[in-house]
């Protein structure tokens, strides 16, 4: 991460631009990535948000400092705050996604170029019924 160079994304969130070169960036609707990095403490999968997380250039001494006390087995709060919002649409040219921990496009998949997504937050498109 020390030497990785930020990538350009076009990515709007509710209408706002937030395009730029980021060397990380999240769509969340769950707190962390993994059991140790967390990155959205207000997350949650039934709020009918998600949360945007982008760590630019001039966030990178935070985001070493962040994953090194981490790695380190100590308590962190993760230093990017969170923006909240209802669509994505990205552009991507070349960089790779991970949709859900999976790679995206996988070994057998040809990416369209250039790739437009979107993402939105849809009322009630999963519930979960927990019987007593």
């Amino acid at each position: 991460m020390h030497h990785y160079r930020a990538q350009d994304w076009e990515i709007t969130l509710d209408d706002q631009d937030f395009s730029g070169a980021y060397l990380l960036w999240h769509a969340m609707n769950i707190c962390s990535v993994g059991p140790v990095l967390m990155l959205a403490p207000k997350a949650r999968t039934n709020d009918q948000v998600f949360d945007f997380v982008g760590a630019v250039e001039e966030d990178r001494a935070l985001l070493m400092d962040y994953f090194k006390a981490r790695a380190e087995d100590k308590e962190r709060k993760f230093p990017i705050v969170a923006k909240r919002f209802n669509s994505m649409r990205l552009r991507c040219k070349k960089s790779p996604l991970h949709f859900d921990d999976e790679h995206w496009p996988d070994e057998k998949q040809k990416r369209p170029h250039p790739c437009d997504i979107e993402i939105v937050v849809k009322d009630s498109a999963l519930r979960i019924w927990r019987v007593a």
